[in-house]
């Protein structure tokens, strides 16, 4: 695949960690730099499964997993060390909302995406 934007790891992890004031400039500048809102939400997607699957698994030091760079891995280790498993899933759970969202033009694209962002916050899983 292409290369990723070199913050795409910087917003997902003030997504996770609920920084809201520093992810919606991070996630408008991507939209100012021509990524559709579309492409946003399918990398946010896909490294938010990882994520998940990096939460999930069990040891100190992070896993292989298949077809992904090991670059990748390491920046997204201690993003998924410090989140559980639970509001990730939440948080992937939105995000496919935005997406349907996106595909049926439900509204503002920026509009949709920040709305996301708002509700992530509020993902916390008791």
């Amino acid at each position: 695949g292409e290369p990723l934007p070199d913050n795409i790891f910087e917003l997902v992890d003030t997504i996770v960690s609920g920084a809201v004031k520093r992810s919606a400039p991070l996630l408008l500048q991507h939209l100012a730099q021509g990524l559709s809102a579309q492409q946003l939400v399918a990398l946010l997607e896909k490294q938010l499964r990882l994520l998940i699957l990096l939460a999930e698994a069990t040891g100190s030091r992070p896993p292989h997993l298949e077809g992904v760079h090991p670059y990748v891995v390491k920046k997204l280790w201690p993003v998924a060390h410090k989140a559980e498993v639970p509001r990730l899933k939440k948080i992937y759970a939105d995000l496919a909302e935005v997406d349907v969202d996106l595909k049926r033009s439900a509204g503002d694209a920026r509009t949709l995406l920040l709305a996301f962002l708002t509700k992530s916050f509020s993902a916390r899983v008791s």
